[in-house]
């Protein structure tokens, strides 16, 4: 196992762990199935790899201790977090089925404020955490919501901004409360103790 530690934040360790965990195994570097995998969503022939994946130490890992690195992330993120942050995290980087889970649960666990009804506040959490290309797929936009559920868009935008500040603060007191634990077990460095940018 290699020396330094993979991630170089919190924050990122949680966001790497739950993108490969969208991928199946491979034969292929982790590396390579992550940019396969993104070329893939955006249909581009070359994506540009986001800052934090360039920053990941993969040298000296098999792939398996890669994915099991990983898996120790996630793991800590759900026996150590409270249900609130675990799906704020799940919200922002997951890309497969506990994604759905996490929106149906923030779907019950917010406040109404001025939504209308339950199907527009799952609809307004969709449309906050995918892709704008996802987004433009399936037709989700406030003007849309506002001529399907009669609520002006000006209003689902305030009540978005209220649920991006909600999340956003359950995944950072998240990812703060397994900080310690990743440094712990050397697959976050010391020095990013409090960055969970």
């Amino acid at each position: 196992m290699t020396e330094a530690p993979i991630f170089k934040s919190t924050m990122q360790a949680i966001q790497v762990s739950y993108l490969l965990a969208a991928l199946p195994a491979s034969e292929k570097g982790n590396t390579q199935s992550i940019i396969e995998w993104m070329r893939d969503k955006a249909g581009k022939p070359e994506p540009e790899i986001p800052e934090e994946l360039r920053k990941v130490n993969f040298s000296g890992l098999t792939r398996q201790e890669v994915r099991g690195q990983c898996a120790l992330v996630r793991s800590a993120v759900e026996r150590m977090c409270m249900a609130p942050e675990i799906h704020a995290l799940r919200l922002k980087f997951a890309n497969d089925a506990t994604k759905a889970d996490a929106v149906r649960y923030f779907a019950d666990y917010l406040p109404d404020g001025a939504f209308t009804s339950r199907d527009l506040k799952t609809h307004v959490l969709w449309y906050l955490f995918m892709e704008q290309r996802t987004r433009d797929k399936y037709g989700l936009s406030l003007r849309a919501f506002e001529g399907q559920y009669g609520m002006d868009h000006v209003a689902i935008q305030r009540e978005c901004v209220k649920i991006s500040r909600t999340t956003n603060g359950l995944r950072d007191q998240g990812a703060k409360r397994i900080d310690a634990y990743l440094i712990a077990k050397g697959v976050v460095g010391a020095e990013q103790l409090t960055n969970t940018a």
